[in-house]
């Protein structure tokens, strides 16, 4: 979970973070979310998640035979990319020349 008291920006560094009122918009729309945390070889590890709001805190869907729970247990490092439904950004072209449509 993800909570407006415990941000973690490093595995031993903690900030308080806020969800304004735009973020709370965001995160009680219908909109799917995806979810990375830190693999044991230190890789990158991403997952579309079920989500929900509860005040400042956020609480994503796992079981404890996904992926991201033990690497969640491990490491709480983790990275909530949410994609709102109503207005999807299609990115296309050359990576070299970025934009957006």
């Amino acid at each position: 979970m993800i909570t407006s008291g415990q941000a973690v920006m490093s595995k031993d560094q903690v900030v308080a973070v806020t969800f304004n009122e735009a973020t709370r918009r965001l995160l009680d729309g219908k909109n799917f979310a995806t979810v990375a945390t830190v693999n044991p070889d230190g890789g990158p590890h991403s997952a579309v998640v079920w989500f929900l709001r509860n005040g400042d805190t956020v609480l994503l869907s796992t079981t404890a035979g996904r992926q991201k729970a033990p690497n969640l247990a491990r490491d709480p490092r983790v990275s909530l990319s949410v994609f709102e439904l109503e207005k999807p950004l299609q990115l296309y072209g050359d990576p070299r020349h970025r934009r957006a449509a």
